[in-house]
């Protein structure tokens, strides 16, 4: 499948993970590691790139996590298969066959707590500043193809809504939704090239510079959510950040060469945490010495 530059609905998970763009594409995810690991990373993880790349097993987070994004967003069919656990086969067999048709399936247990979860959210989310965005007239699970001087990338917008000018992700977490917490992890995960990436996409296509919202979810209860967005420092920061990798993946595309982590020695230098503390065990045994003394 090969889909040309805008906006598409109706488009299979699998097939956007294949990459559907006229060339191969840059998406948040394969920035992400190009920054973050190295260009050869990136390539292997690439599916137009890598001839030879492993399909992965969803794991059952994963799993758990896509469903209740179905429930949330109404872009697939859930099932609840009755039994205790997979290693059934004839349960395993009754969700791969939903799977294929392109809906979920989860095992009973948690099937409940996925709707629990989900209502929780639409419950709280009726008080909350953003509101409930499933009625703001948009649209969930939107394939985007555009170029970014001269670049194909791709994207799949959780939610979008031109009326409200804005863009939902929805993310589900087994720990800790709290904002402060989600506000350190979302660097290390490379969430803030997606909060960024998605906008600039949307923008080429319509000429809408939409804002960019992370609705994140524990999946245990009480089920709290939190949302968060970055702001003018983390955009500037994660700005320059995109526009690096950016740059190496253009000179990877032209050269066709993805090195890794490079030929040269590595000279380590103590972390500042390690620093600090050595200085602070240093501080401790000089009051035990004095104290004794």
């Amino acid at each position: 499948m090969i889909l040309q530059p805008g906006l598409h609905d109706g488009i299979a998970e699998a097939d956007y993970h294949a990459d559907p763009a006229p060339e191969p594409s840059a998406s948040a995810s394969i920035l992400k590691l190009l920054h973050a690991r190295s260009p050869a990373h990136a390539w292997t993880a690439h599916p137009r790139l890598n001839p030879n790349q492993e399909h992965r097993e969803p794991s059952s987070a994963m799993r758990f996590g896509s469903a209740a994004h179905a429930l949330l967003l109404g872009s697939a069919k859930v099932f609840s298969i009755d039994a205790d656990s997979w290693r059934s086969k004839d349960a395993k067999a009754e969700r791969d066959a939903h799977e294929k048709m392109g809906n979920y399936a989860l095992l009973k247990e948690d099937h409940d707590r996925a709707v629990a979860m989900v209502a929780m959210l639409r419950q709280g989310l009726s008080g909350h500043e953003i509101g409930d965005f499933p009625t703001d007239g948009g649209a969930g699970e939107r394939t985007m193809i555009w170029q970014e001087d001269g670049i194909y990338c791709r994207g799949r917008l959780d939610w979008y809504s031109q009326k409200a000018n804005r863009i939902i992700d929805y993310k589900t977490t087994g720990g800790s939704a709290d904002p402060g917490q989600f506000a350190r992890n979302l660097f290390d995960m490379g969430y803030d090239f997606q909060a960024l990436l998605y906008p600039m996409g949307v923008q080429a296509i319509t000429g809408d510079l939409p804002l960019f919202y992370f609705v994140v979810q524990e999946t245990d209860p009480p089920f709290a959510f939190t949302v968060v967005t970055l702001d003018d420092i983390a955009r500037e920061h994660s700005m320059n950040k995109l526009s690096t990798a950016f740059g190496r993946w253009r000179e990877c595309l032209a050269s066709g060469k993805w090195p890794g982590y490079g030929r040269h020695v590595f000279r380590a230098s103590p972390p500042v945490y390690e620093l600090k503390r050595e200085e602070e065990k240093a501080l401790a045994s000089s009051a035990i010495v004095d104290f004794a003394g």
